[in-house]
């Protein structure tokens, strides 16, 4: 899925604020967690301890804290990925599927 956006649909969706564990599998298939700080209808943002570079492809899963509500398994491609005073990462990224 191929999704393309105008500047004017780019805030199109509501950003919510969402404190849960996210797991990630990198192009390498190595495994990591973090912390999510929003989630979109387009993207998510998220802490992690390691760089990705734009472009770089995530598997990402995101447990509900409800058990009656399955994970949201996804796509991304990554938009940025910026530095934090306590040596972790904001990632940013782009919802390409969802599983």
């Amino acid at each position: 899925m191929d999704l393309q956006y105008t500047d004017s649909e780019r805030r199109t969706f509501v950003r919510m604020n969402l404190d849960n564990k996210i797991e990630f599998t990198d192009s390498d298939g190595n495994a990591h967690v973090g912390e999510t700080q929003n989630l979109s209808g387009r993207g998510i943002l998220f802490k992690a301890d390691v760089q990705m570079q734009a472009g770089d492809e995530l598997d990402i899963k995101i447990n509900s804290t409800n058990d009656s509500e399955p994970p949201l398994n996804a796509t991304i491609s990554i938009i940025r990925s910026d530095a934090t005073d306590g040596g972790a990462y904001l990632v940013a990224g782009e919802f390409t599927a969802v599983k």
